[in-house]
């Protein structure tokens, strides 16, 4: 996991623990063990001592979850600050080379909530809505409670897989930025909100799930499905997966 906040390097933080304690309750009863990476871990690192950390921790980890935080750095997909909230330019940079480095290797899965989410969408190329109330209003509220969500067919179906074939679901909500997604791209969308909001991408060559909600906050079967099956997503075989993930067919 990857932190992006002071509040998780401690011994109770809530969302750690609920992610530890997901992960470990997979029905496959893996040995799931979880490691937290420090908030811009290269600070005082070269540029080929950044490379090398980002490249052990793809070939050494098995899953890679960037998770729910502040804002994005606009700069990291080419505009200027309109309305990002809390940005970090040092965490930010260090935490998109990680995830692009991991999703270029290809070697192990990528499960990204909400930040983590749009982080990722990033590091593959798409870039963001920075404030959907002024960008994008709807009567759908973003900000908090819940709405539903309507599932599409992807190639490799992880969500739907842990909805257990069902097409429309209720999920939380809890942010103000989304990916403004366009076709063509390594990722397709996996789910859609009532406002066309994408919700949810998975990766074309298989290796990845993006969420913008947060099933590790759902207290729910719902929740606690989606986050088996991230489990069993990253010990499945994957046909091509040496097909790399920004090569022009995907």
């Amino acid at each position: 996991m990857i932190a992006n906040r002071g509040a998780d390097y401690e011994n109770e933080s809530r969302r750690l623990k609920n992610f530890a304690n997901l992960y470990a309750s997979a029905p496959e009863r893996i040995q799931t063990k979880t490691y937290v990476m420090p908030i811009a871990a290269n600070l005082g690192l070269n540029e080929a001592e950044t490379k090398h950390l980002y490249e052990q921790v793809a070939s050494t980890f098995s899953l890679l979850t960037p998770m729910g935080g502040h804002d994005a750095d606009p700069e990291l997909y080419g505009e200027e600050n309109r309305k990002s909230l809390n940005v970090v330019p040092s965490r930010d940079k260090f935490e998109i080379g990680l995830i692009k480095t991991y999703a270029e290797k290809s070697k192990g899965f990528i499960f990204a909530i909400c930040r983590g989410h749009q982080m990722t969408s990033i590091a593959l190329g798409y870039k963001l809505l920075q404030d959907l109330p002024t960008e994008a209003p709807s009567d759908v509220n973003h900000s908090h409670g819940s709405h539903g969500i309507s599932l599409k067919n992807t190639a490799y179906g992880f969500l739907k897989w842990a909805t257990g074939g069902k097409m429309s679901v209720e999920v939380n909500t809890l942010h103000h930025q989304a990916v403004l997604y366009t076709p063509g791209g390594p990722a397709q969308p996996a789910a859609y909100g009532p406002d066309g909001i994408v919700e949810g991408l998975e990766f074309k060559n298989g290796r990845g799930l993006t969420l913008q909600f947060h099933p590790e906050l759902m207290d729910n079967a719902l929740g606690r499905s989606i986050m088996h099956s991230v489990v069993r997503a990253k010990n499945r075989t994957i046909k091509r997966e040496c097909r790399a993930l920004f090569s022009p067919a995907a």
